[in-house]
């Protein structure tokens, strides 16, 4: 009768530690669910983070692109003006030369014969 009484003793003292590590790791799985799900949101605003990031960058892209096209627009078109300048410049110059060759022609006083 006291070996029945001691071997169940000795099963209640078994069950009952069981049953503390058994709800020591259902807490534990609770945490490291709760912790998984917490990570797996943050994964999820991670991508959608990333995926706005793409799509700013590829609008900054197409925006350089633009800006570059009316940058060699303005810079060709400067280069052209620069070459009509320097046209006019010239004609100019070769006006006033022969302005300047007429006035000097007029002003010599006529040579004594």
């Amino acid at each position: 009768n006291d070996w029945c009484k001691d071997e169940l003793h000795e099963n209640d003292m078994a069950k009952a530690k069981a049953d503390d590590k058994k709800a020591e790791l259902s807490a534990e799985i609770e945490k490291l669910m709760s912790d998984v799900k917490t990570l797996e949101e943050g994964v999820q605003e991670a991508k959608r983070q990333v995926a706005m990031s793409q799509v700013d960058l590829q609008r900054a892209s197409a925006d350089r692109q633009k800006e570059n096209h009316e940058f060699q627009q303005t810079v060709a078109d400067q280069t052209v003006t620069i070459e009509v300048l320097h046209k006019a410049l010239d004609r100019l110059r070769q006006h006033y030369d022969l302005i300047q060759q007429r006035a000097a022609a007029a002003q010599t006083p006529p040579v004594a014969q």
